[in-house]
């Protein structure tokens, strides 16, 4: 099997993995309900759920771009259906992203807080002492403590249509706002239950409203905390390039508006990549073009260009950069 195929077929695969969670869910709750290791069901299924709802993202990012299929009205049915398990409505997220490939200069990026911490305001580089490098640990794992996710819901209620100013909304507009993320709940709710009456049938299950209620809780948890913490990683390692100056013990940071290219490894590939989506500098050179191909336009990169500004190169990979800010 094609190495490059492979991690494109398993992103079509997640919302039927993530189907298959909720049916071991019912039936693990229901066999462990009352008992200590219930805790470990939460553990595990808040995990699984979390890496699952991630690379979801995938699947909205390409259809945002037309690029996952030829035409462009299955890409946007496509589109929306991914944004059922992402919950922010599809539209909002196409014109944020459009805005954060246009944007050249940070400030103008409405992505920026998701890979610049705000402490380090608008500059476009920074340095950081490690003896101050607590605070960058904080905001890199700060999404597990549900800050990210309330940034999330400020843009959503008072997102404009301009991509840069935040408009006061009346109660009605704030109403409609809301339409379509309760949608998604209520299709989300729908998919579970669906999964509650398969366990039900097969494995003999009690169908119970609580148990439906219980992973529900189970799956916003994980997309509010470790879903967004994942992605915020991956925002991170693509958009800044991270220097190490053990001398000086102090961190380099610099905003990369063309995006950087990160190396792959087994880890990298089942929690952070999909589909080439670590080739990002040639996605932003190339954005319309499918994650699948974005191999081969490097490969056609290198051979056009052999000056060092347009040659391709490829950093650590995300986990590795993560990692070494997080154990210094």
């Amino acid at each position: 099997m094609n190495f490059n195929l492979y991690p494109y077929r398993i992103t079509f695969l997640n919302p039927f993995l993530i189907g298959l969670t909720f049916l071991s869910l019912n039936i693990f709750i229901n066999i462990y309900s009352g008992t200590f290791l219930i805790f470990f069901v939460f553990i595990i299924g808040w995990f699984i759920l979390g890496i699952l709802i991630y690379k979801v993202t995938f699947l909205a990012h390409d259809c945002a771009h037309l690029s996952l299929w030829k035409g462009k009205e299955i890409n946007l049915l496509a589109g929306y259906f991914s944004s059922f398990f992402l919950i922010i409505p599809f539209h909002i997220y196409k014109k944020t992203h459009f805005s954060h490939h246009a944007a050249k200069r940070i400030e103008d990026d409405p992505d920026r807080n998701n890979y610049w911490p705000k402490f380090l305001r608008n500059n476009s580089n920074a340095n950081i002492k490690y003896s101050d490098i607590h605070k960058l640990k904080l905001w890199l794992l700060s999404p597990l403590l549900l800050r990210r996710s309330i940034n999330i819901f400020k843009n959503l209620i008072f997102y404009s249509n301009s991509n840069k100013i935040k408009e006061q909304n009346s109660a009605s507009q704030f109403l409609k706002k809301l339409i379509i993320p309760l949608i998604n709940i209520f299709f989300l709710t729908i998919y579970i239950s669906i999964t509650a009456l398969i366990a039900n049938k097969i494995f003999n299950v009690g169908l119970i409203i609580s148990q439906i209620i219980y992973i529900l809780f189970i799956y916003f948890l994980s997309a509010l905390t470790l879903s967004l913490m994942l992605g915020r990683w991956r925002t991170f390692a693509e958009h800044v390039e991270i220097n190490f100056d053990n001398k000086k013990r102090e961190l380099s940071l610099f905003y990369k508006d063309r995006g950087i290219n990160t190396k792959r490894s087994f880890l990298s590939n089942i929690l952070m990549h999909d589909a080439n989506f670590n080739i990002h500098e040639m996605h932003h050179r190339f954005p319309n073009l499918p994650s699948l191909k974005l191999v081969k336009s490097k490969e056609i990169n290198n051979f056009k260009h052999n000056s060092k500004e347009n040659s391709y190169i490829e950093e650590p990979n995300t986990l590795t950069k993560i990692t070494k800010i997080l154990l210094i």
